[in-house]
């Protein structure tokens, strides 16, 4: 093969010409994916999406890109978020936000289309595998319906349904797409037929690396997995292959300095490390039996949750099965791929992929279903091969052991076994979709397959409050306390569960049980706060809310608590105070703008109290909340007429006639 960077003649099949059945291929695939899928394009926020979203100020405005700590932009998130260091998929978000505020169809959508582009990228990049010399031509005519079956069954997987569905796991989805881009033109620059076409498929492979790298960690190991790939198929080892591609590994490798540089502060420091107080080996021996898991349900996708509790294993003598079963695979795996056979890289491939989360403990989730995302690529592809490889020999003839190469029954046959599948895997997809429906069924699925789920049942207890069934939520709360008695978020929670339920005296026991764990915690004092208030305790609430903002200086919910609480007890100018304070953190505040606008009514300062109704009024429309803007509208024209009288009596007192009413 001619090119300025790969000696001649390398081992690559030129993939055929566009055909209108490609054409076909691919629009079969994009219906397929998009008809499961938009079951779940109405489901709300749940879990993370919360503080992805909602609690994320650095979405909420596209300008300054950056910005800085306190004003920061989409490329800078926060800390301890689950976009933090990942500033590509943060900016998503906030495009989601500009246009679609907390309307959750334009972030499923984005999801989807995403989850699509990635479909359409593993069918032409097995396509080009499948046609390559080292397979010796077993699937070479085959090659384009065997790639599409591979995407289909990926795509449909009932695996993915939570990375496609769960918001906030667009993280795992951009990762996907960049990642499956470097592995296609890593492919197309191998196999590239002058030096100008080499030069664009590797620019665009670098570009697709960094890029990725800015969305999640576990970009990282794609340039291993390309240098195992052309080790495996293309070159007959690695310094082959270094020699022959060096500018591309430049371009990859490279892009480790990228992802050192985004997470060098550690932005989310909190949920994983090896400082976090879990041993390395406890790690090691738990993700063992989690990697068995992630292997049955690719087999078996049943049930699927959207937690998974699992104890960890601290002994040799709890996770020897799992240590029995795994080093076996590893060793098999590490001979196979000595040999340059294609299971032993397709094996590589589920290991590396997966081990930046088996290696490094991530103790506030020990296993989660998007992380198989990328993997189950390469266990769908060996199921689909086979499949055929297996129909083949089963059409040997007995007589002269010959086959035809371009036999059909082989690919009919896969067909048949693969739609058949991906139409049973769709079925549990829609199934599956349904509970993401409702947050309620969601998190009750997981409590009741896995009881001592502590999240689980606190995650439920939260759904049934928002739904305003506060009797449940207690019980359920009562439960994960039973599980984490001294969890101090659950205390706070069931505070405000019984605060919903009207037992406020009750509420305050737990909000301050919650305090004795967590003292500094602002949000904790805001809640506590609001349980004094409801029980005209007006100077104790001011204190709490006092202490809320001193912990949490931004937090301009409890600005506005203080000044509901300062009116209450009739310091009116310290109210609006306060109220001023909540708008300069946040000026799209309609109800410090409401209650801005009543303080201002009840000092009889009307004109300023019409400025801050009508600004209410609006924003309220704005932002959906039509019972806001209802009661405004009411004050506001109380406001006016009030105004009208005082300018009267102010012309009566000029000895001015007063207009017949």
């Amino acid at each position: 093969m001619p090119g300025t960077f790969l000696e001649p003649g390398s081992p690559l099949a030129k993939p055929r010409s566009f055909r209108w059945a490609t054409a076909w291929y691919g629009l079969a695939l994009i219906i397929a994916v998009a008809t499961t899928y938009s079951n779940g394009v109405h489901a709300p926020f749940i879990f993370d999406d919360s503080t992805s979203i909602d609690g994320n100020p650095s979405i909420h405005k596209l300008w300054p890109l950056v910005g800085n700590a306190e004003n920061p932009g989409p490329l800078n998130p926060p800390r301890d978020l689950p976009t933090s260091g990942r500033p590509l998929v943060n900016i998503t978000l906030a495009l989601n936000y500009h246009f679609g505020r907390l309307n959750p169809v334009g972030y499923h959508l984005f999801n989807i289309a995403v989850h699509v582009l990635s479909t359409l990228l593993l069918w032409a990049t097995m396509k080009r595998i499948l046609q390559l010399d080292f397979l010796k031509g077993r699937f070479t005519s085959a090659a384009e319906p065997l790639a599409f079956l591979v995407a289909l069954l990926w795509a449909l997987h009932p695996l993915q349904t939570e990375t496609v569905e769960y918001i906030t796991q667009r993280t795992e989805l951009m990762v996907g797409f960049f990642y499956l881009a470097v592995l296609y033109c890593s492919l197309r620059y191998w196999s590239a037929e002058c030096c100008s076409r080499q030069i664009t498929w590797l620019v665009l492979a670098t570009l697709a690396c960094w890029t990725g790298m800015a969305c999640k960690e576990v970009m990282v190991t794609v340039p291993v997995i390309v240098l195992l790939l052309q080790r495996t198929f293309i070159s007959r080892s690695f310094s082959s292959a270094l020699r022959n591609s060096w500018p591309l590994y430049l371009g990859l490798f490279a892009s480790w300095f990228f992802l050192w540089a985004l997470n060098s502060d550690a932005p989310r420091a909190g949920s994983a490390g090896f400082y976090l107080g879990l041993p390395a080996y406890v790690w090691w021996f738990t993700q063992a039996k989690v990697f068995w898991m992630y292997m049955k349900l690719v087999i078996w996708p049943w049930p699927l949750l959207i937690h998974y509790e699992m104890e960890y294993m601290r002994t040799f003598s709890q996770a020897w099965p799992w240590l029995l079963a795994s080093i076996p695979v590893g060793i098999a795996i590490l001979v196979m791929f000595y040999r340059r056979k294609a299971v032993g890289l397709i094996g590589a491939c589920v290991l590396i992929i997966l081990s930046p989360t088996l290696i490094v403990p991530i103790p506030t989730e020990v296993a989660a279903e998007r992380r198989m995302y990328l993997p189950s690529a390469a266990l769908v592809s060996l199921l689909v091969a086979c499949c055929y490889w297996l129909v083949q020999q089963a059409t040997i003839s007995p007589v002269s052991s010959h086959r035809t190469p371009n036999a059909r029954a082989p690919v009919f046959v896969a067909a048949f076994l693969a739609v058949a599948l991906g139409l049973i895997w769709s079925w549990i997809d829609v199934t599956r979709l349904a509970t993401f429906q409702d947050p309620i069924t969601l998190w009750q699925v997981a409590a009741t397959v896995q009881p001592n789920n502590f999240l689980a049942h606190n995650n439920w207890a939260i759904a049934l409050s928002d739904a305003g069934r506060a009797q449940e939520a207690i019980e359920q709360f009562r439960i994960a306390l039973q599980l984490k008695p001294n969890e101090a978020e659950s205390h706070s929670n069931l505070g405000s569960a019984l605060m919903q339920a009207g037992r406020p005296l009750e509420a305050i026991q737990e909000h301050q049980q919650a305090l004795q764990l967590k003292p500094t915690n602002g949000e904790f004092h805001n809640n506590l706060g609001l349980a004094l208030m409801s029980v005209g305790q007006y100077p104790e609430a001011v204190k709490q809310f006092q202490d809320a903002v001193k912990y949490k200086t931004d937090y301009f919910n409890a600005r506005n608590n203080l000044g509901n609480a300062l009116r209450r007890a009739g310091q009116l100018q310290e109210a609006i105070d306060q109220y001023k304070l909540a708008l300069q953190i946040n000026p799209l505040y309609a109800s410090a703008h409401a209650n801005l606008a009543t303080t201002y009514g009840r000092m009889n300062q009307l004109e300023q109290a019409i400025v801050q109704a009508e600004t209410a009024i609006e924003l309220a429309n704005a932002q959906g909340d039509a019972s806001l803007a209802h009661q405004m509208r009411t004050w506001l024209s109380n406001y006016r007429a009030g105004l009208s009288n005082n300018k009267n009596r102010d012309s009566n007192a000029d000895g001015t006639v007063a207009p017949s009413k």
